[in-house]
């Protein structure tokens, strides 16, 4: 994986690395809380919901 990813990092200056790692973070948390999200309403649906 090291020896794939080398020369992609060659270019990447820190700014650059730090915007990707925060985009990447922020997916993260998004996917999370629709998870979640997505749990608490199979667990306890709300009125409207269940046909």
């Amino acid at each position: 994986m090291a020896e794939i990813r080398l020369p992609y990092l060659r270019g990447v200056t820190p700014a650059k690395l730090f915007t990707l790692l925060t985009l990447v973070v922020l997916l993260i948390i998004l996917i999370t809380k629709l998870f979640i999200l997505k749990e608490q309403i199979v667990l306890s649906p709300p009125p409207g919901i269940i046909p």
